[in-house]
């Protein structure tokens, strides 16, 4: 019994530390290097380093109901193929927040390998609202290169078939 309120009285105390020092950094406990309960610094690789940078131009770009006030509802279906466009990879069916999804409008290539591969449909949605098109189908090439241990980087080529339905005010 005395256990179990000793471990109670320790929480309370705990919980009572974290609100009383909230915002206050703490200096790490010293551990020792090959500490198991240590992480590792993480390493930065290139496409990890892109997959940010597009991350911050998407959240910097307008929302699509600011850049297009008559757009009121938005479908995407989406199908990733390989190069050869016969071997399906995957797919996607995506009823779009109008209010809150960024203008710049993309997908990221399915290969694990590529690098700068991204499908970008900006264009494609943009070109659909300056025609009041309902109904826009088509396909967009992975223009990143695939790139893996010990041997040259080649074009990715991967496939994405499209298909955005549109509604209006």
């Amino acid at each position: 019994m005395e256990d179990a309120c000793a471990r109670a009285l320790g929480r309370l105390y705990s919980v009572v530390f974290d609100q009383l020092f909230a915002g206050v950094r703490r200096s790490p406990s010293p551990r020792r290097p090959n500490s198991p309960n240590m992480m590792p610094p993480r390493k930065t690789n290139p496409r990890a380093e892109y997959r940010l940078s597009q991350i911050q131009r998407a959240n910097e770009s307008a929302s699509l109901a600011a850049k297009f006030p008559k757009l009121k509802s938005l479908k995407v279906d989406l199908s990733y193929f390989e190069p050869d466009g016969l071997t399906r990879t995957g797919e996607l069916r995506y009823k779009v927040n109008v209010e809150h999804a960024k203008s710049m409008f993309s997908f990221v290539c399915q290969s694990g390998e590529c690098l700068k591969g991204d499908f970008d449909l900006s264009n494609a949605v943009a070109e659909a609202v300056a025609k009041k098109s309902k109904t826009v189908e088509g396909e967009i090439r992975c223009p990143g290169t695939r790139v893996k241990a010990k041997e040259n980087a080649t074009p990715c080529h991967n496939l994405l078939r499209y298909k955005l339905t549109l509604g209006y005010v």
